[in-house]
């Protein structure tokens, strides 16, 4: 089904429409604006993204590019934040979300700076994820977008946030 979809994709280029992104993506914002936006409807935001509340709560659902345009587009309208990428990823580890306590289990940031492929290949199969280790605590991390995968500024800020709130939590 889907999942025998998304391996076919791997040997071949993306597009807008591939189903790339883990939903659990989703959920850090959706975990984020219900702490931070009450009034802002989810149902609303969910619809406009074409994604529905079974999708959001099934953690083998895949979304592509589109939707996450979309889905970026309506949060920021409704919440008025245009940094919210950044803001709802920094604070991955304070969430209930199963990446959070995926990453909650490795004893130190280096430790995560250095499994970061494995770590990401669990969001995204639009990119690929690297680190190397510089000098004592100084990481370079490396995305590379597979072919055809165009994405977004705010999906880079969105990993910055990430990689700052993880950080910041160890």
């Amino acid at each position: 089904s889907s999942l025998i979809r998304i391996m076919e994709q791997k040997k071949h280029s993306f597009n807008q429409d591939s189903p790339i992104y883990n939903i659990r993506l989703l959920r850090i914002y959706i975990d984020y604006i219900e702490s931070n936006y009450p009034n802002v409807n989810i149902d609303k935001i969910l619809n406009f993204t074409v994604i529905s509340r079974l999708q959001l709560n099934d953690f083998g659902y895949w979304y592509n590019q589109k939707q996450a345009n979309r889905f970026h587009e309506i949060i920021v309208r409704k919440t008025g934040n245009r940094n919210i990428a950044k803001d709802a990823a920094r604070q991955l580890l304070t969430s209930q979300n199963l990446f959070a306590q995926y990453l909650m289990g490795f004893k130190n940031p280096g430790a995560v700076s250095l499994r970061i492929g494995e770590i990401y290949s669990k969001g995204s199969i639009g990119a690929k994820a690297s680190a190397k280790k510089k000098g004592k605590n100084i990481y370079e991390v490396i995305i590379k977008t597979e072919p055809g995968v165009k994405e977004e500024y705010f999906q880079c800020q969105n990993r910055i946030g990430a990689l700052e709130g993880i950080f910041h939590f160890f």
